[in-house]
Parts: C-alpha cells; structure tokens; sequence
C-alpha cells in the first residue's frame, strides 16, 4: 500500500502546505484551551492524575468512533512503533503539565516552544527533510518572537529545566506522529497513546492522587481532555498534508492564543512585547509558507 505521503521528500504543494497549517491552527485552539485548564486545575491535581483524567476521557471519546470505523483502525499492530511515540508523549506532557504548575504561564509555553527548533533538526536527520536556511531563519525567528511575547525574567528556576525536557521530548513526538501518520489512520494513533499514556500514569498518580470533590471540576477535566483531542486530531491531519519544517513554526501562535486567554481568563494584559512578537510570529510563518510557494513557481509556473 503506498503511504499518503513519502517520508523524506519534501514535494508538497502550495495547497497541502495550506491545509497542514490550517489544521496546525485547529491544534493551536485547542491546546491552547488544555493549558489554560490546566493551569486552572494545577492547584488541586498531580501532573500524573491530570494525564490519567486526560487518558481515560479521550478513551471514552475515540473508542466508540474507531469501532464504527472498522478493524484497522483498533487491532493491534506496530504496538512497538506506538509505545514508543506514546514515551516521548508522556514525557512532554508530564514535564509540560510540571512547568504550567510551577512556572508563569507565559514562561512556561515560551520554554515549549525551543520544539519545532528539535523537531526540524530531527526531521532532517531521521526524514531527511532539506534543511534550508529559510526554513532555519523561519524557526529561529519564531523563536524570537516568543521572547518578546512572553517576556521571560531572567531568572532559573529547576522548572525551567524540566520545560525544556519536555520540548525535547515534543521534537521525538512530533517525528514519530509524522511516521505512524504514514501507516496508521489517526483515530488508531490517538488511542493508543491514550492507552499507553494512560497505563503510564497509572502508578504515579495512585501516589499523588486527589480526588475530584465537585461536578465542576470533573467538567473541567473533561473539558481539557476534549481540548486535548482537538490538539492532537489537528497535528495529526496537519502532518499529513504538510512537511514537519512547515507546520510547526505555526505552533507558535499558541503563545499569542495563550496571551488572550490570559487576558480574558487570567487578567494578564497585553504589553507591547506581545503586539511586537505576534508581528514576528506571523513573519516566521510567512517564511515558511513563502518557500513552497516560490517553488511551485518555478515548476508549474505563476501560482493564483
């Protein structure tokens, strides 16, 4: 069966690269709302326990729609392929969910975003995806602008440490989403993760477990777990249409998204890093989609 897309070759066109960052904007959405639920529930549950609560929701959420799909999308097969994916899953989101408690929100999400610079390093090596400078001053510029969004203080705490493990672990994730997306449909890749995650968390969270003592917060988890969902479907079907150094400057959006649900949520206000990083942001983006598009020029002639 040949694969939707070819690992290694970057030959997308302007279109596919459109879609991929128009699903990247949907993960955007909706991981920008766990984050902000998450940090609202930090106070009273272990990162362990919100992974388990987030587990065992998207379960109930997938299941019932991978059984209507058929066979291929539920019966076990690269269980290897998927354990280790769900690894580096659960090391980004125990140390994301560890820095989001323990760090400012904006700091927090900064640290995450040292990823798409893994990711595309990592892309080249194991997809040998080209490793242009355009795509390299798209990531470093992106990154820029995140420094100016959040504003980060200078000051080290362990946390910072464990953010950035944890974007470590999200440039691994990223690649292995982009090889399972290859084989597997996506329904299948997010519930084995919620399977393997969820085993994962299992042990950690007996021993910091707290209870859910109100309808509310069990809302709450629910709700972050359908935000999560929302997340992953989005990068899932965002890797499949576009190369990896194409989707993920995009992600950057988040730290804006996350600014206005300070300010709507939190009653963080805006400051001019935030207007003058965004601009950055959006020009990191431009980069990025400006590369595909240059190259259909050449092949197929003016594009539009």
């Amino acid at each position: 069966m040949t694969p939707p897309f070819v690992l290694g070759r970057d030959d997308s066109t302007l279109t596919e690269r459109l879609y991929g960052i128009g699903w990247m904007a949907v993960s955007v959405a909706g991981l920008t709302a766990q984050g902000a639920i998450v940090k609202h529930l930090s106070d009273e549950f272990s990162s362990p326990t919100l992974l388990l609560f987030r587990s065992v929701f998207i379960i109930a959420l997938i299941l019932p729609f991978a059984l209507w799909r058929g066979r291929r999308s539920w019966r076990p097969s690269n269980l290897g392929s998927h354990f280790v994916r769900s690894l580096y899953g659960f090391g980004t989101l125990i140390c994301y969910f560890y820095a989001i408690a323990m760090l400012p929100l904006a700091d927090a999400i900064a640290l995450s975003f040292t990823r798409p610079i893994w990711a595309i390093i990592i892309a080249a090596i194991v997809l040998k995806e080209a490793l242009t400078g355009r795509r390299i001053s798209a990531t470093v510029l992106g990154f820029i602008g995140i420094l100016f969004i959040a504003g980060p203080q200078g000051t080290f705490q362990p946390a910072t440490l464990v953010a950035l493990l944890g974007a470590v672990f999200a440039g691994f994730s990223i690649i292995a989403i982009k090889q399972l997306a290859s084989v597997d449909p996506i329904e299948k890749i997010i519930l084995y993760f919620a399977l393997f995650t969820g085993a994962l968390s299992i042990v950690p969270a007996a021993f910091s477990w707290t209870t859910p003592d109100a309808s509310f917060e069990i809302l709450m988890l629910f709700a972050a777990s359908v935000a999560a969902l929302v997340g992953q479907l989005g990068m899932a079907l965002a890797a499949r249409r576009a190369p990896i150094s194409t989707i993920v400057p995009m992600d950057f959006m988040r730290v804006p998204a996350a600014a206005v649900a300070g300010f709507l949520f939190f009653s963080e206000t805006p400051t001019i890093g935030l207007l003058l990083g965004t601009a950055i942001v959006l020009l990191s983006n431009f980069l990025a989609v400006g590369n595909g598009s240059r190259r259909l020029r050449t092949r197929n002639g003016p594009v539009g």
